[in-house]
């Protein structure tokens, strides 16, 4: 940790995968299809609302 290093897995999504899902969400488009197109599971989706 020192090191700068960080641990555990890797973000699926880039900040800007980010975003474009969140306003895809703000637009009423469903989790799952957001994930279909990103090639991520929808739950990775809902995720970004919490």
């Amino acid at each position: 940790k020192s090191k700068g290093v960080r641990f555990g897995p890797k973000p699926k999504l880039t900040e800007h995968q980010r975003s474009v899902a969140l306003e895809r969400l703000a637009s009423g488009e469903s989790c799952r299809a957001i994930g279909r197109d990103m090639g991520v599971a929808h739950t990775t989706i809902s995720r970004l609302m919490a």
